[in-house]
């Protein structure tokens, strides 16, 4: 008979058992029953006939244990009660050495604990809580989940179940049950009302002896197929006589020094995980210092799981300052709960404020099933409220912090500028150079006058970080500290996707080899941008960051051709991220294109990138409107003597190139041709001597799509010696994906999940244009990030591809429906150009002056900032670390909520607690009134 699971508590299809559980020995079934009963904390399980063999109590019992270790362990009688070894022995008619025999084995399983918390300090044994307690020592366990996954479905229930009808009722501080949040301490140190235990410090002082230990949560979750990419590793910390518990009775757990423990602190916080300490032995003693990952933490999960911040939050909640605020968004980044969102500081056109809602509080509600969130990992994940936020941000697919950086710039803090870029984009300088500039379409002072130069800004910001790279290398680690030496990733083209996909990889520790085909890196970037658009050695400036993070590039090597998929898998590669971009150019399928003389536009611009020297001779007719036909027919009038012509089907107005680069494209002396298409080129001795174009009448159809339409009659020949080709991109794969079960589209491009970039080979991820067709390089670069998220979540097992993910979506403030009272009157901020005889491959676009950026800057209308959820905050405080703008800071709103009390006393705390609680829901009942606000 399959077992019955509330569909609102975390339980999958890996957790045991999966049918109903039997014990077959009717007297160890009672006896498990009674010890069962003494252990648990499901207050209905303790009531006559209220255990039975499908609770979690009894089968982990009945599995791990003999009869005769279950008659031992009820003779301890009460749990958390010290036992001697002389005293045991007495009391199951043993010599010591026999019951220190049943000891042993019972402190190796986790089943008992051992310590030191008594008057003389000798040893002593207890049976512990399920949690904190047995749960997490079987689990930290070298070996013992291995041969018992069944104890991770333990630890997964043990804090769920007693708390679906309790958490409600626990009062600010936790009520002695289990885990505490503790801020980090540089967010309190200005804070004169707290206390000592809200200190890390004051418990790294206290104790002598430290020990780290494998994450139990993050294992568990490992085991379960539910982790969110934290992966286990030595991020807890054991106290005092814990510590030498864990270390002795062969746990995955090793000495270290008061130094080391507050370098894994230091490590976790910028790791972004959450300090929590052990909160069921009162103020005096901890277990345990944990830093946790929100997706996966026991702990954290019972505040958010069942709506109960009470379960987990410290006395401190967040605030923002509105004013400083810039909406970089890197709070809620960090947030574990879900409480910093972005929004808005811009008033409604009515001039009214925007409202954001607060989270119902169990304080004066009745509190159900309906009021859960099993979907809590997911919805802590959402970025911005539904109202929306600063258009720059959500305009740019990399959503980069531009308000942050632009406040930045106006206060002279240029490095720090491109180090907040780079915390989304690691080429800041490429797309000062080449960015299509979606934020400033989107900008909300172009509904004034002209959007805020954006791209300038960034442009005069690189300077600083092209003339000094180094500077700006990240640290280069994973949770613990290390490389993960194991853990070989392949990058498959060395284009924007898979540069920025190596950074990303390296900045999490994976040993990263990029193999190129062509003679050096940066793919299209390198061969398929002209110079006068990105000059090369800003392009390697930002390539040598890489370089000198330690990911190694094999230039000169054809994956498929020179190596294959399954050699490289052979010589340890655990993931591949195939980013080889669109190489191949679209022909018009008219005749005479097969001439001498005719070629892709994109062929051309990697033969030049190549080769500065080559030579056109004669007219050239660049056929296509796009950005790239712009680089190219520019390009061939830097190459050649002739005239050079540039012919689109669409009209002016609608021609997909930028509008910047059409003007180039006319200052320079290109006679643009629009409304006509391609239907014949002509030739003379083999070559080309024209091409005849037709008038389109028409682009897209009348569902939009792209469907041209052409007047065969009114036609138009042009005389030239060369055709380039500038309709479209195409993929080629080569032999790359010989022996993988990687399916193509009808275009060419790879198939993938939309959310992780994975193929139909599980071990293929792919990102940029040859996923998704020939877009733009900030595009590609956002994709290299989130291909590094699913790698990193593939290559180590158990984790899941998508729980608790943040899908980095952002939605836009109504432009139409704000207030702007006051603002910036300077006008738009232009840069100057460097003179030149004539036209040249060089660069002669300069940035903006320091005082034009400062002006340019100010006049930025600050559209967005965070808003808290003062109910959903727990008070880690790691949005303070995040924080560059000191927008954002910790205020000690609930004191009580630092009370600590030992589990014993947790009756105590609830009752009165439960009592006020209900007088409050009986009076808003009567009233219809609350005592607390809904929004904010």
């Amino acid at each position: 008979m399959p077992r019955e699971v509330n569909p609102r508590i975390h339980v999958n299809e890996r957790d045991f058992p999966l049918s109903d559980y039997h014990c077959d020995d009717p007297e160890k079934k009672q006896l498990v029953i009674k010890l069962a009963k003494m252990i648990t904390d499901n207050i209905p399980r303790k009531l006559s006939g209220g255990m039975h063999e499908n609770h979690m109590d009894f089968w982990i019992l009945d599995r791990l244990l003999t009869k005769e270790e279950v008659k031992f362990l009820l003779s301890f009688k009460k749990r958390r009660v010290g036992r001697t070894t002389k005293e045991l022995a007495a009391r199951n008619n043993m010599s010591e050495e026999e019951a220190q025999a049943v000891i042993n084995h019972l402190l190796w399983i986790g089943i008992l604990e051992q310590n030191r918390d008594n008057a003389d300090h000798h040893i002593q044994y207890l049976v512990p809580k399920w949690v904190v307690g047995s749960g997490e020592y079987m689990v930290e366990h070298p070996t013992l989940p291995d041969e018992h996954p069944e104890v991770a479905t333990m630890f997964n229930l043990a804090p769920q179940e007693p708390l679906e009808l309790a958490a409600k009722l626990v009062p600010p501080g936790g009520a002695g049950i289990g885990m505490h949040v503790i801020p980090v301490e540089k967010a309190i140190e200005a804070e004169s009302q707290s206390v000592s235990v809200e200190h890390l410090s004051h418990w790294l002082e206290k104790y002598d002896t430290f020990c780290t230990m494998v994450c139990a949560c993050r294992k568990a979750q490992r085991i379960r197929g539910e982790g969110v990419g934290d992966i286990e590793g030595y991020m807890c910390i054991g106290v005092g006589d814990i510590a030498e518990f864990l270390v002795t009775s062969g746990k995955d757990a090793h000495y270290i020094t008061r130094e080391e423990a507050m370098e894994i602190i230091e490590r976790a916080e910028r790791k972004g995980y959450v300090h929590q300490i052990t909160n069921l032995d009162g103020p005096n003693r901890i277990v345990g210092i944990c830093n946790c990952s929100p997706g996966s933490c026991y702990g954290l999960r019972t505040s958010q799981l069942f709506n109960t911040p009470n379960m987990s939050r410290s006395a401190y909640r967040a605030h923002v300052d509105t004013e400083k605020c810039v909406a970089c968004g890197k709070c809620v980044e960090v947030c574990p709960a879900g409480a910093a969102k972005l929004g808005q500081k811009l008033c409604r056109a009515d001039g009214s404020r925007v409202l954001y809602p607060l989270h119902e509080l169990p304080d004066d509600n009745v509190w159900g099933e309906d009021k859960w969130d099993p979907d809590y990992r997911d919805h802590n994940k959402i970025n911005c409220y539904d109202t929306g936020t600063s258009p720059c941000k959500t305009a740019c697919p990399a959503h980069i912090a531009v308000q942050g950086y632009i406040r930045m710039a106006a206060e002279g803090r240029y490095e720090d500028a491109v180090r907040l870029i780079r915390q989304d984009n690691p080429f800041p300088a490429v797309c000062g150079a080449v960015c299509n500039k979606r934020c400033e379409d989107r900008c909300t002072r172009g509904k004034i006058d002209k959007p805020v130069a954006i791209d300038e800004i960034k442009k005069f910001l690189c300077q600083y970080e092209v003339s000094n790279p180094d500077a700006f290398v990240p640290i280069c680690d994973n949770m613990d500290g290390e490389q993960w030496s194991d853990y070989r990733i392949a990058v498959i083209g060395s284009g924007p996707a898979g540069l920025s996909a190596a950074y990303w990889l390296r900045t999490e520790g994976y040993p990263v080899t990029v193999f190129e085909k062509e003679s050096r890196p940066g793919g299209m970037l390198m061969n398929g941008i002209p110079n006068f658009r990105l000059e090369k050695d800003i392009l390697n400036a930002e390539i040598s960051i890489i370089e000198k993070m330690g990911a190694e590039f094999r230039c000169g090597v054809e994956v498929g051709k020179d190596i294959t998929i399954q050699q490289l898998r052979d010589q340890g590669y655990k993931a591949f991220y195939i980013a080889i971009g669109l190489q191949g150019g679209r022909l018009a399928g008219v005749p005479g294109e097969d001439t001498a003389g005719v070629e892709s536009g994109v062929s051309f611009l990697r033969r030049i990138n190549l080769d500065s020297s080559i030579r056109l001779d004669g007219d050239t007719v660049v056929v296509g409107g796009g950005n790239v036909a712009a680089d190219v027919a520019r390009t061939a009038l830097r190459a050649s003597d002739g005239k050079v012509f540039m012919v689109c089907l669409e009209q002016k107005d609608e021609m997909p190139a930028a509008k910047d680069e059409i003007a180039e494209v006319e200052e320079e002396g290109i006679t643009l041709y629009n409304g006509y298409g391609p239907m014949e080129v002509l030739q003379k001795d083999g070559k080309v001597s024209g091409i005849i174009f037709k008038k389109c009448t028409s682009v897209k159809d009348s569902d939009g799509r792209f469907n041209p339409q052409y007047d065969e009659n009114d036609t138009i020949t042009i005389k030239c010696s060369n055709v380039l080709m500038s309709i479209g991109q195409s993929a080629e794969w080569g032999k790359l994906l010989e022996g993988t079960k990687v399916e193509l589209n009808r275009g060419g491009t790879a198939v993938a999940d939309p959310i992780t970039y994975q193929t139909a080979e599980p071990d293929i991820f792919v990102g940029g244009d040859i996923y998704h067709g020939a877009r733009f390089a900030i595009d590609a670069i956002a994709e290299g990030k989130l291909g590094m998220v699913s790698i990193n979540r593939f290559v180590h097992e158990g984790q899941s591809m998508t729980i608790g993910r943040d899908l980095r979506e952002f939605i836009e403030l109504d432009r139409d429906d704000i207030r702007i009272e006051s603002y910036d009157n300077a006008e738009r901020q232009t840069p100057g150009m460097r003179a030149a005889g004539s036209v040249t491959f060089e660069d002669l676009r300069e940035a903006l002056t320091e005082e034009q950026v400062k002006t340019e800057a100010n006049r930025c209308l600050k559209c967005g900032a965070t808003k808290v959820d003062y109910n959903k905050c727990i008070g880690c405080g790691l949005c303070t670390t995040r924080c560059e703008f000191d927008a954002i800071h910790l205020s000690r709103d609930i004191p009580h909520a630092a009370d600590m009390h030992t589990a014993e006393e947790m009756i105590k705390c609830v009752g009165p607690y439960a009592l006020k609680r209900g007088i409050k829901i009986l009076k808003k009942k009567i009233t219809g009134k609350s005592d607390y606000p809904s929004e904010h």
